[in-house]
């Protein structure tokens, strides 16, 4: 809980759509935040580094269904390995004698991941895709070791930059934010259907900002409002009308959490929507409404509903811990938005707000056991009933060890050749990993 706002936890992983890309302006960000960040050491206050070091062993398994195009691959398994270097970098400015004790702050949350020219198994296999590693743009000619095969040492480099922006606390009910950032939106689990500013990108642990600027008033401890310009589809159209701006205002009413939200962009989005959570026990129930009034394939007003409802149940013991969460998802942009079988139709050059989903109805739901410095599983599953198709994941993770986790994953579908997840070419994932936090 953050601000009285619950932060959605890395549900969006389940769905397999291309990630989001860093376009040339979250570059820039990224150059610019890091030559503020040299600059800056004589008024430095405070600089923190937080991260994680992870290595992963993957095999996939190959579906023996049409979905696989070459009919001697269906039914066989390939493997692959990565490594992934994560970091947040933030620098506190100012000497703490002003008005307010850090009047400024920058922040670089980025993550670097690395796998082998030999991932590729020669069919252009998603398991790449699903890790957003662009294979065609990566250069893996980095020698041969002696084995007389560049492939042999070659790797893919995927760089992706999650926020990377300048706060400016002119005093303690108030900021501003300038750069790649993400607000605190949104009651759901899975999905937040009211959110159309942040890119979508669910197939990430991590979810990237928008590029743009914010600001933010706290008249009270219960009572936060907030305002957000995104600049993204206006660089990628050159078009000043393709701005995007967005408000969200936060009320905590005890015991009610109650956010109100409007999202808006010239001939794309008109996104009004309502959010609140409140515990009724040990149970937090939350739900999320919103109405997409504007159909921008029509280009006409055509109010289409987007729902969620759901409840999360936390039991804790003296070193166990138990979360059960189960959540419904109405989708009504399935009538007007393509879904992820044409990307090319994309309304927004971030997928923000899309919603691109294939079915009107999901279900989903995980359960999670913890026992404190030893170890953890979760189980979790999401469900398009509107296709019958579903999407399933396993975790194990030992943590005996001070700042290593080892983790052992199994992610497997199910569904029809033309359903949502039937589609994937990937019938089962298994991944054994080692992460180093630092």
């Amino acid at each position: 809980m953050n601000g009285g706002r619950r932060e959605r936890p890395a549900g969006r992983r389940y769905q397999q759509r291309q990630r989001f890309r860093p376009r040339t302006t979250g570059a820039r960000a990224a150059v610019v935040a890091v030559l503020l960040m040299c600059a800056a050491p004589a008024f430095a206050q405070q600089y923190e580094l937080l991260g994680s070091v992870e290595t992963r062993a993957m095999a996939a398994y190959r579906k023996d269904s049409p979905v696989v195009a070459d009919q001697d691959l269906r039914g066989t398994w390939y493997g692959t390995t990565l490594a992934r270097i994560a970091a947040t970098h933030r620098l506190t400015l100012g000497d703490g004698s002003g008005s307010v004790a850090s009047p400024a702050e920058l922040l670089i949350d980025h993550a670097l991941t690395i796998l082998p020219v030999s991932a590729t198994d020669g069919s252009g296999s998603s398991i790449l895709d699903s890790l957003g590693v662009d294979a065609a743009s990566s250069d893996g000619a980095t020698g041969t070791a002696g084995t007389g095969s560049a492939a042999a040492t070659g790797v893919l480099v995927s760089h992706e930059l999650y926020q990377a922006y300048v706060s400016v606390y002119p005093a303690d009910s108030l900021t501003f934010r300038f750069g790649r950032q993400r607000l605190n939106w949104g009651h759901g689990w899975t999905f937040s259907v009211s959110d159309a500013l942040h890119p979508q990108s669910p197939d990430s642990e991590v979810e990237p900002g928008f590029d743009g600027a914010s600001v933010a008033i706290y008249p009270s401890a219960n009572l936060s409002l907030e305002g957000a310009v995104a600049v993204q589809d206006a660089v990628a159209s050159g078009d000043l009308e393709d701005i995007r701006t967005a408000g969200y205002l936060n009320a905590y009413l005890a015991p009610v959490d109650v956010a109100l939200s409007v999202v808006h962009e010239y001939a794309t989005m008109l996104r009004p929507g309502v959010g609140f959570s409140v515990p009724v026990g040990p149970l937090l129930l939350a739900g999320e409404g919103a109405v997409e009034a504007y159909d921008p394939r029509g280009e006409v007003l055509n109010a289409q509903p987007l729902a969620s409802i759901g409840g999360e149940y936390t039991w804790y013991g003296d070193v166990t811990d138990v979360v059960l969460m189960g959540e419904y998802i109405y989708n009504g942009l399935e009538e007007t938005y393509p879904g992820i079988t044409a990307p090319d139709l994309a309304v927004t050059s971030d997928a923000a707000g899309g919603f691109q989903r294939p079915g009107r109805h999901y279900l989903s739901a995980s359960a999670s056991l913890a026992v404190t410095q030893s170890w953890s599983t979760e189980h979790s599953i999401l469900v398009n009933m509107s296709d019958q198709s579903f999407l399933v994941r396993h975790d194990v993770t030992l943590q005996r060890i001070p700042a290593v986790d080892l983790s052992a994953t199994v992610t497997w579908n199910a569904g029809e050749a033309s359903s949502e997840f039937g589609m994937l070419r990937e019938g089962m994932v298994v991944e054994l990993g080692a992460t180093a936090h630092f």
